[in-house]
């Protein structure tokens, strides 16, 4: 705005002095004044005679002609002065288009500034939580070789990676539009890092953490035992152990989401370290009362279990069996829909 009223004084003073130099007489005209002839015819004296006659021609000046006042503008004047000051709010108009698009500019730059501080105080966040992970891992981990030590350090090596890449795209992030386009990109390769760094993170405490596993072990013909046992690298704490019998026509009517009842949980705690083995009950066939349509396929004996166990980080998994008897081989063998074995 300053600018548009600079430059409408501007064209307004150069208008006001063509009207003066209009209203002035011009250079040619005070000269002529000055230079006018005065014609005076010169007295003629003739010689004395007897009659002493003289006579003298009186002096006639020359007619000094009107000055008559000229218009203020001519005609191609105004013109010039009407597109100057068209010329003049049109550049006014652009001027002040350009201050709306530079604050325009300017707050979504501020815009993308904040957006990008917030992703990576989130990154920091979720690194830190990371690395938390990772150092209880170290702390708790028992018996680890070689390749897990590899595996942690590259966790946190990926981390610390990310932890820089942040910090550049929070640098970036005050730039123009832009740039700030650019920052948003670089924003969404780090978020993707995170999410590698995170999954290999989950990587190493699955390969760290417990696995307790339930199978069916034949002890004889009537009798079967479930066996636990943990398969990971570090001790689980067994919360508890809930068991389901059913005996359906056929395998296919067995529910495809299992109900176990009430969880049990046990009054002491339980701990199975790594490489351990827990005989937890038998099962045997003199708990089903008529075992005829059993031996003859008419129904079928169904057992399923699911242990419920903390890791070290105090994490709940399950792992789910579905066993039921074979009157050809005469012991449990795994059956039922996916849910009713799984492994968490």
């Amino acid at each position: 705005m300053p600018v548009l009223f600079l430059m409408a004084f501007l064209s307004l003073s150069a208008l006001w002095q063509a009207g003066q130099n209009k209203n002035q007489p011009s250079t040619y005209s005070k000269k002529a004044l000055q230079d006018a002839p005065r014609k005076t015819d010169k007295s003629i004296v003739e010689q004395q005679t007897t009659k002493a006659q003289t006579e003298a021609t009186p002096i006639r000046e020359k007619e000094i002609p009107r000055l008559e006042p000229k218009p203020w503008l001519t005609h191609a004047e105004w013109v010039m002065a009407i597109l100057t000051g068209i010329y003049v709010v049109f550049t006014g108009v652009y001027v002040l288009i350009s201050l709306l698009t530079l604050r325009t500019i300017k707050r979504q730059g501020k815009h993308a500034e904040d957006e990008a501080i917030a992703n990576a105080a989130q990154f920091q966040r979720q690194l830190a939580v990371m690395e938390a992970q990772v150092t209880e891992m170290q702390a708790g981990r028992i018996q680890a070789g070689e390749k897990t030590d590899k595996l942690i350090e590259q966790a946190e090596y990926q981390a610390e990676a990310l932890l820089s890449a942040a910090e550049i795209a929070v640098t970036h992030a005050s730039a123009t539009t832009s740039v700030a386009e650019a920052t948003r990109l670089n924003a969404q390769v780090g978020q993707a890092t995170a999410s590698a760094a995170l999954l290999n993170a989950q990587a190493v405490i699955n390969a760290e953490r417990a696995w307790i596993i339930p199978k069916m072990k034949k002890i004889t013909d009537n009798l079967s035992v479930l066996i636990l046992t943990n398969f990971g690298k570090t001790p689980g704490e067994i919360v508890g152990i809930d068991r389901r019998d059913l005996f359906p026509n056929r395998l296919d009517d067995l529910p495809a989401d299992p109900n176990y009842g009430p969880e049990t949980r046990f009054q002491q705690m339980r701990i199975l370290c790594a490489g351990e083995q827990w005989d937890f009950e038998s099962t045997s066939l003199d708990v089903v009362p008529d075992m005829t349509p059993i031996l003859t396929s008419v129904q079928r004996f169904v057992v399923a279990y699911r242990v419920r166990y903390l890791d070290l980080l105090k994490h709940p998994h399950e792992s789910r069996v579905c066993y039921f008897w074979s009157p050809p081989l005469r012991e449990f063998i795994p059956a039922g829909h996916p849910e009713w074995t799984k492994y968490t």
